[in-house]
């Protein structure tokens, strides 16, 4: 934030004495320890959000798939962790249960079939 840099600058204002040379070092410190730090949390929230909406875009690629090719049934596979693979088979598809976290499940049915 604007902070830091106004801090430096009020920092500088108040001692004089202090050489470029160590100005530039207390900014050098700033950007090394604190900066970069709070990027890199960042990125990794940024990340995170980034592959909550992946998971959301594919579940709404499969729902509509399933709605438009009118599926009754459906073979996939189900990932068990660690990229393992296995052959799941789901012999009616008008109930779908979606997680939305801390334990909770909502289900949703496609009302417009028989």
């Amino acid at each position: 934030p604007a902070s830091w840099v106004a801090g430096e600058t009020h920092m500088a204002a108040a001692e004089p004495q202090r050489t470029a040379a160590q100005r530039t070092a207390a900014l050098e410190h700033l950007v090394n320890e604190q900066l970069k730090s709070d990027l890199q949390q960042v990125l990794e929230r940024r990340d995170a959000l980034y592959e909550r909406i992946a998971h959301c875009l594919e579940l709404r690629n499969n729902m509509t798939m399933l709605l438009d090719e009118q599926l009754h049934s459906l073979k996939t596979k189900v990932n068990l962790g660690c990229d393992f693979y296995v052959d799941a088979s789901i012999p009616d598809t008008s109930w779908v249960y979606v997680s939305v976290g801390l334990g909770f499940h909502a289900q949703a049915c496609d009302t417009s079939r028989p």
